[in-house]
């Protein structure tokens, strides 16, 4: 595989990761194998919490995640990382020369652990309350990352930014839909949503409850159907007149009356 495959191929990795937690480490290990890296990560600070997740490759050793999230939370990460250029990728030898580096706590306490030296890094997001570093290292001993290993890389940087922005939009969607589960639940009322077909998408406990009885009221594939046939029609023409107008103000009372008609 050619360096142009290997970045296509990352990039099909970096969007397939944004709906799967556990797709990341596939597509950092895709990202890291372009450059020959290892240790491919990237810190997402919540500063307003004081909070801090890496995202990481599979050649990490788990007992060194927390000594980078720890650091981060605490705030003593090194003060050049909020000097970085956004969506730019830089060596780290371009910040600190070598025996700085070499002689630094960051290093010490942090990276030498971690049994890396050099690193190429992209800022990818920074805000008052928000900050996402991507990191790549490279094994003590072993040469800098060349030109054409950070131009590689520079390519490789919006996709991640992108993918972290669906993620943190699902994440979302995710919090807001379980929240609506929790009031339709508290409801003292059966409710369903259907599709504009009248196919069942979810049920309240409530309407668990009593289609669990079998009474009268139906679900199946075909949708929601009762025990009289001019009851099923009435309520199928109640949900397509419903689905029609889109449900805006008094879409409700349009359908009640499409039902009884």
């Amino acid at each position: 595989m050619d360096r142009a495959d290997a970045i296509l191929r990352a990039v099909q990795q970096i969007y397939d990761s944004a709906m799967s937690p556990e797709g990341w480490a596939v597509a950092l290990d895709a990202v890291a194998a372009i450059v020959g890296g290892r240790c491919s990560g990237i810190l997402i600070e919540d500063q307003a919490r004081g909070r801090a997740e890496l995202l990481t490759d599979r050649t990490w050793d788990p007992a060194h995640l927390d000594l980078v999230t720890t650091t981060a939370e605490a705030g003593v990460l090194p003060p050049w990382v909020g000097g970085l250029p956004v969506g730019l990728t830089t060596r780290s030898s371009a910040i600190q020369t070598d025996r700085d580096f070499s002689r630094s706590l960051y290093y010490n306490e942090v990276i030498r652990p971690i049994g890396n030296f050099y690193a190429a890094l992209g800022l990818l997001e920074q805000t008052p309350a928000y900050r996402c570093l991507f990191a790549l290292g490279r094994a003590h001993g072993v040469e800098n990352f060349a030109d054409d290993d950070i131009a590689a890389l520079q390519l490789i940087l919006p996709h991640l930014q992108r993918a972290l922005d669906l993620r943190r939009q699902a994440g979302w969607t995710d919090q807001h839909a379980a929240a609506i589960e929790t009031v339709l639940d508290r409801i003292d009322l059966g409710v369903i949503l259907v599709d504009a077909a009248g196919r069942p998408l979810y049920f309240n406990r409530r309407a668990e409850a009593l289609v669990a009885r079998a009474d009268g009221l139906l679900v199946g594939r075909a949708g929601i159907t009762t025990a009289l046939a001019e009851e099923t029609r009435r309520l199928q023409r109640a949900i397509a007149a419903a689905a029609a107008a889109g449900m805006p103000t008094g879409g409700i009372d349009a359908a009640g009356r499409a039902a009884t008609a």
